[in-house]
């Protein structure tokens, strides 16, 4: 008795015994060679060829439609497999997922690495803003909440002067919503010197930061020559509302110290 594959498991396929070919047709030698022969040349067979011909033609169409029939029951089983292949893939790779040890980092782990992220000095002026702290919210809604709720992500704000000053103004408002009463890190970029397209694209953004002075605790401004007497004014507008103000640097080449050392003169713990 024959037995399945033991590979892919298909049944054993029938086979026609060796005293039964000549009663179905199935040429015996002596037609194979007559075939053969008469395959080389162009004469037509006897009666006796004719007939056995005829069953062999018979049984090898009945044997390749089985044939045939096979192949597609065995197509199909592979199929089978390879799909539950890959179901048993996509499944270890879900289990495996949810077993991520990152899953069980409590928070405030979570809020320490974050930490250290910081500074970053990307540019606030671009549609696509996405450094630090703006990609943690877009991990997970647990790292969302994480990095939404830690304040200090939140306290170093670049201003680049450009004309996209809608998203500017969008993501400080955002920045100084989330940092809530936390200190403020500032850094001014005005390397455009275009004053008029300064007042009018940036006063509402500059509105926005200089209402927070009280929490500015660093200011780094990098400004062009034709709008530093500009941002000395605006700066004037809060001389005496820097309780926090720690360190200061201003690079411009047409700005006297003294200027700077007047607008910053009552700010009691500026140390450099």
């Amino acid at each position: 008795m024959q037995k399945s594959c033991w590979k892919c498991g298909a049944p054993p396929r029938e086979t026609v015994p060796a005293s039964d070919k000549t009663r179905l047709g199935v040429p015996s030698s002596a037609l194979e060679e007559r075939t053969a022969r008469l395959l080389a040349i162009n004469d037509s067979p006897c009666g006796l060829e004719l007939s056995s011909i005829r069953h062999h033609l018979v049984a090898e169409r009945d044997r390749t439609q089985d044939l045939l029939r096979e192949i597609e029951e065995l197509r199909s089983a592979m199929e089978l497999r390879v799909q539950e292949l890959q179901e048993a893939k996509k499944s270890i790779e879900n289990h495996t997922k949810i077993m991520c040890a990152v899953r069980r980092v409590p928070r405030e782990i979570i809020c320490e690495i974050f930490s250290w992220t910081l500074p970053y000095n990307s540019r606030i002026d671009r549609e696509t803003t996405r450094p630090t702290p703006w990609y943690l919210g877009h991990i997970c809604r647990r790292w969302r909440a994480a990095a939404t709720g830690m304040s200090v992500l939140w306290t170093s704000i670049s201003f680049y002067a450009s004309r996209n000053a809608r998203v500017a103004q969008e993501i400080i408002e955002t920045q100084l919503r989330r940092s809530g009463n936390a200190p403020l890190h500032l850094t001014f970029h005005c390397h455009d010197g275009d004053l008029l397209t300064f007042l009018l694209f940036h006063s509402p953004s500059m509105n926005l930061l200089f209402s927070h002075s009280v929490r500015w605790q660093s200011v780094h401004v990098r400004v062009h020559a034709a709008l530093a007497t500009h941002l000395l004014q605006r700066f004037r507008t809060v001389k005496g509302q820097l309780p926090s103000l720690r360190t200061l640097e201003f690079f411009s080449s047409t700005v006297h110290i003294s200027v700077i050392e007047d607008i910053f003169s009552v700010a009691p713990r500026l140390q450099e």
